[in-house]
């Protein structure tokens, strides 16, 4: 048996070892070159595939809408000429036809036409509003372009509770509306802290619900900023029933839970209206008789 020797074995490099195809020599390393390219282009193969079948929907759909609207136009102008056969020549009604069949197709292309300017205007500007499209604001003039863009950016920032979004409006007492509009509804919810709001305003805000829950006027008082809003609520308010606020009651020492705050046998409302005694001293005049008896006698509770 032959002997073999340990420098008779040599390690084998993968990268080096070569096999023949073809007559031609190809190392390992060039096969694995090979394979990650054909991996590559198959990806990339796939990519523009999936991108080509993208490019054809959305040219498709934007067909579709392009023919969507123009029917939906065709649809509208031939609405508008029923509607205005029966204005026999009046400008007015033929103004209003074209401006209900526009909001209702929602489509400001069918407010032109509209020969009075402030209905045009309101036309354009009220559609563009409902579908919260600042484009189509475009067509106005600078001043109200300005303005339907404003209110819709106003209405949208509203709604989705973003102060951000205020900003976008050009005119200054509409942003200012708009972050307070956004303040009053966080501190609403009390979600304060979760809007960078000052903690102590939606505090207040459970406050001014336990004044109105209490039907306590008098809690209005610590309310700072809130506390004028929280007075007129109770301007609206009439437990008893009597005809007076709540408001009034409470600034005139009165109850807005007793129809006769005094037990002097004169509703409240009678003593403020009517006979002038005051509703919340039974004795008016200090006389000794309560008004109610002195009215009843036929005397004088004044004097």
């Amino acid at each position: 048996m032959p002997e073999f020797h340990q420098d008779d074995f040599y390690e084998v490099n993968p990268s080096q070892e070569t096999e023949e195809q073809g007559g031609k020599s190809f190392s390992f390393g060039s096969r694995e070159k090979l394979v990650k390219r054909a991996a590559f282009g198959g990806v990339l193969l796939l990519v523009l595939i999936f991108l080509g079948i993208f490019i054809t929907n959305f040219v498709q759909e934007r067909r579709a809408a392009k023919l969507g609207y123009e029917t939906l136009i065709e649809q509208a102008e031939t609405n508008v000429s029923r509607q205005i056969d029966v204005c026999d020549g009046d400008g007015s009604c033929e103004d209003s036809a074209r401006s209900e069949v526009a909001r209702t197709a929602g489509a400001v292309a069918v407010c032109e036409g509209i020969e009075n300017e402030i209905t045009y205007i309101d036309c354009v500007s009220l559609i563009a509003l409902e579908n919260l499209e600042v484009d189509e604001c475009d067509i106005l003039s600078d001043e109200y372009r300005t303005l339907c863009k404003d209110t819709i950016f106003f209405e949208t920032a509203v709604s989705n509770l973003d102060f951000d979004m205020c900003e976008d409006a050009q005119d200054e007492y509409l942003r200012s509306a708009c972050d307070k509009a956004i303040t009053n509804a966080v501190v609403s919810v009390g979600e304060c802290h979760e809007y960078n709001l000052d903690i102590s305003l939606c505090d207040d805000a459970v406050t001014f619900e336990r004044a109105l829950a209490t039907g306590d006027p008098g809690i209005c008082k610590s309310l700072g900023a809130l506390e004028d809003a929280c007075y007129s609520e109770f301007g609206s308010i009439d437990s008893d029933g009597d005809g007076i606020s709540a408001r009034t009651e409470y600034e005139n020492g009165t109850s807005d839970q007793l129809i006769d705050s005094d037990g002097d046998g004169l509703p409240d409302y009678d003593e403020y209206d009517v006979i002038g005694t005051d509703p919340s001293d039974s004795d008016t005049d200090g006389d000794g008789y309560p008004d109610g008896e002195e009215v009843s006698g036929g005397y004088d509770p004044l004097n």
